[in-house]
Formats: structure tokens, C-alpha cells, sequence
């Protein structure tokens, strides 16, 4: 086709689908005096990776499974880890030494209360025999510091073994798993699952500056979808710092999705600064 008559069309198709959006916006703005913007819905995401590498074990939820938060979602092997922990708490609680080093030191303390008490002994020999009690004493500190340090290292080794489990921080609905049981990961970075809750669904838009310092937390806002779906949503969060060239702030608005409608549809926010004025909250 001839680009002189291509142009016409595009030009066209540029009408049509403008008078569409702006059509979209008005509508939602039913009531009179409402401000509206746009903005994409967001879900809350995140990435579960490991803290230590390994080979993996076991992965106890696949694609599109339901988790609730601290969810234990993979392991990787943890047969050196489990050997360590075994150890490490069969010293902790083994109190050998320690009962051991008190006897010695108890017999020790006969020994020198007997010299002295004897009026036999040299003040030589009595001397020697506090002193021999006194490295007693100071040989059953050391044992129980030393199984003092030993419950550390349990809980060391305990701690060490945790990092092989990898949790979920959130609840909602594995969106990928990355990897399959017996795959080897590290942690460089490597992600195991992608963890999503799409209920609540956020959207941020900017709103002009004189009407988004009168926004509050749990404000309401209304939300319109690309299929006129109309959800009340809540403000949960207005930024702190407004952007010089438009004038604007960012207002995070919070919906709720029991329908569990995806993110990243383009949307109408639409707040009511007019009945806000009406009610005394009129910027200053």
C-alpha cells in the first residue's frame, strides 16, 4: 500500500483509540469533582534463595501451589549438617569434665585443709597444697567454660543446618520453581521459587501535590478495570517526596482481588478530593 494512504489509517486508529481511553477515564469519574489517574496493578513478589549452596533434596510445592507464610518450600541435602548437629549436641550436654574437674578439685581442698590443720606439715608443704587446690579450682572454670562453649557450637551447628531449609517469607502462589530435585544451587544470586500474592493488588499513580497531602491511610479510592469492574480500594501509602517537574506525589492504593484477577492490567484510580474539601480536610 502506498505510504500516503497508510498515514490516513494510523491516524485514525490514533483517534479511535484515544477517544477510547479518554472515554475509559470518564467513566471513572462518576462522581462529580473526582480526580482520576492511571497506573498498572502490582503484586507483591519475591525471590526464595538459598543462603548456602548445595544439592537439592526436596522441593515440597510445585506451580501454581498455594504456601502460607514460613512455609517450608525446599531443602537441600543436610546429611553433613545433621552429623554435625548430632555431635555438636552430645557435647553439649555431656557434663563429664566438668564433674570430673570438681571432684579433683574437692579432693585437692581435703588435702590442703588437712596440711594446715595438721601442725605436722612445713609451711612449705601447706603452701604447696593451696596452690595444687587453687589450679583445682581454676581447671573446673575452665570445663565449664568450655561447656559453655560447646552449647554455642550447637546451636551454631542448628543454625548451619537451618540455612538448608529455605522458606517462604509471604503467602501466596508459586508463580515458577527454578529448580528440580537433585539440581545443585549456590548462593550467587541463584533463585529457587518466585512467590507472588495477588490478594491485595496495589497500584501507584501520581496525584497532584495540593490533593495528595490531604490523602490518609485507609482513605477509600475507587478503581476501575478495563472491563468497568469498579473495586473500592484504600490508601496505604502517600510518598514523601513530590516530584518537582509535575507536581505530584505517589499514592499507593491498596485492592482487594478475592477474584484473583492478574497484575499488570492498566487501570483508573479514582479519588473524591471534593468530598474530602466538604468535610474540612482542604489543604492549606
Amino acid at each position: 500500500m502506498h505510504p500516503k494512504r497508510i498515514l490516513p489509517i494510523i491516524v485514525i486508529l490514533a483517534l479511535i483509540s484515544g477517544g477510547a481511553y479518554w472515554y475509559f477515564t470518564r467513566t471513572a469519574s462518576a462522581q462529580p469533582g473526582a480526580l482520576t489517574a492511571s497506573g498498572t496493578i502490582e503484586t507483591t513478589a519475591i525471590n526464595v534463595s538459598p543462603e548456602v549452596g548445595g544439592r537439592v533434596m526436596s522441593v515440597a510445592f510445585q506451580e501454581g501451589d498455594a504456601v502460607k507464610a514460613g512455609q517450608l518450600v525446599a531443602k537441600e541435602d543436610d546429611t553433613e549438617e545433621l552429623a554435625a548437629v548430632e555431635f555438636a549436641d552430645s557435647q553439649a550436654t555431656d557434663t563429664t569434665r566438668v564433674t570430673a574437674q570438681e571432684k579433683v578439685r574437692d579432693q585437692k581442698k581435703k588435702v590442703y585443709e588437712r596440711k594446715r590443720d595438721s601442725g605436722a606439715v612445713n609451711a612449705t608443704e601447706v603452701e604447696e597444697a593451696l596452690l595444687d587446690w587453687e589450679v583445682g579450682n581454676a581447671n573446673v572454670i575452665l570445663s565449664q567454660f568450655e561447656h559453655l562453649q560447646d552449647g554455642r557450637k550447637a546451636k551454631q551447628a542448628r543454625a548451619t543446618l537451618e540455612k538448608t531449609r529455605l522458606y517462604t517469607p509471604i503467602a501466596g502462589v508459586v508463580e515458577q520453581s527454578m529448580v528440580k530435585v537433585g539440581e545443585n544451587v549456590d548462593n550467587q544470586n541463584m533463585k529457587v521459587m518466585r512467590i507472588v500474592n495477588i490478594n491485595p493488588l496495589w497500584v501507584e499513580v501520581p496525584v497532584p501535590f495540593t490533593i495528595a497531602r490531604t490523602l490518609k491511610n485507609t482513605d477509600t479510592a475507587k478503581v476501575v478495570f478495563t472491563n468497568k469492574e469498579v473495586r473500592t480500594a484504600k490508601v496505604i501509602h502517600v510518598a514523601s517526596v513530590a516530584d518537582a517537574a509535575s507536581d505530584t506525589l505517589l499514592v499507593r492504593v491498596e485492592v482487594e482481588n478475592a477474584a484473583k484477577t492478574p497484575a499488570g492490567e492498566r487501570v483508573i484510580v479514582s479519588f473524591n478530593p471534593a468530598a474530602k474539601v466538604a468535610a474540612g480536610d482542604a489543604p492549606q
